[in-house]
């Protein structure tokens, strides 16, 4: 798989208090970022659900992120991204969080000069990131990147579709290597080859190598280090793997804003045209006026006028 070098500057953020101090500490240039962001209050979710309707779809989702952020569904922002609808049943990834933590990220962008073009959770920008930095052509294959902060980010893919995609928390790598096991197993049976062809590291952490080797020996595979570079990205390409934007409502985005400025050079040279149409046929008038005008003397008038007179005395 490839993705295009679409990218800009993104900043890694775990709150609007945050994003303050670092913008504070080293300002940017005006203009548009991305930012990725985590945190409680950030939920990441895959779904499958009978095939129904987009407008029930969103309800839908909405629903099970108001069970798990505890506010009502008005206050909640969601977008999704479909995976496969086949078999009469619709796969996904659901991006969710509070409207007002949205608004809080704007606004504090926004007292800095700067504009959101792009947010969205970090292990989605971390997956789009990973597949911007390293050329992946196995079929079927894992992803797992230490975030740092105890926490793992594990994905997997077959012939281009997420079957996986998950945060794992743990207190010690080691007690959470059954889970990992686990995840990776059930992925691979939803995939048609039921097996891992390649699985692909990011990042360091403590007790990694160790799991490394268990995973190499239960899936018969090589663990392969992927590109270390930890600083996010935010990939605005058509090729990006996710293209899940939270402030899609809020921000115009860098194809929409090209699809407005040909929109805008469009109009405005039809209000040229227009306004050298309407100027020509002034001018046309004028000289048509002056024309008429020319063809008259006043002896001609006077004439006229007699004749009038003669008309009116002979009745």
């Amino acid at each position: 798989m490839s993705m295009a070098k679409e990218t800009m500057q993104c900043l890694e953020v775990s709150s609007p208090e945050e994003l303050a101090k670092l913008l504070a500490d080293k300002p940017l240039q005006e203009g548009f970022i991305g930012l990725s962001v985590y945190g409680a209050q950030v939920l990441v979710r895959q779904f499958e659900l009978p095939a129904i309707r987009k407008s029930e779809l969103k309800d839908a989702l909405r629903l099970e992120a108001v069970e798990l952020l505890h506010i009502k569904p008005q206050e909640i922002e969601l977008e999704y991204q479909l995976v496969k609808a086949e078999n009469g049943k619709l796969s996904g990834i659901f991006v969710a969080a509070p409207k007002k933590l949205i608004e809080e990220y704007i606004a504090c962008c926004d007292s800095h000069g700067l504009r959101i073009s792009s947010m969205s959770a970090r292990i989605i920008s971390a997956v789009n990131s990973f597949f911007l930095k390293n050329k992946l052509q196995s079929n079927t294959f894992g992803i797992l990147m230490f975030s740092g902060a105890n926490q793992l980010y594990l994905a997997v893919f077959d012939n281009g579709l997420c079957v996986l995609l998950r945060e794992i928390n743990y207190d010690d790598l080691r007690e959470a290597e059954q889970e990992v096991i686990n995840s990776l197993k059930y992925s691979c049976s939803k995939s048609a080859s039921k097996q891992l062809d390649a699985l692909y590291v990011r990042g360091q952490a403590q007790a990694k190598e160790q799991l490394l080797k268990k995973l190499e020996q239960v899936f018969d595979v090589t663990a392969q280090e992927g590109d270390g570079t930890d600083s996010p990205a935010c990939s605005l390409a058509e090729s990006s793997i996710f293209k899940i934007n939270l402030t899609k409502g809020y921000t115009v985005t860098v194809k929409e804003r090209a699809a407005l400025l040909k929109i805008t050079t469009v109009l405005l040279i039809l209000c040229l045209l227009m306004s050298a149409g309407l100027i020509a046929k002034l001018v046309i008038q004028s000289l048509e006026a002056k024309k008429v005008a020319s063809a008259f003397n006043i002896s001609d008038y006077e004439y006229a006028k007699g004749l009038v007179k003669a008309l009116e005395n002979a009745k």
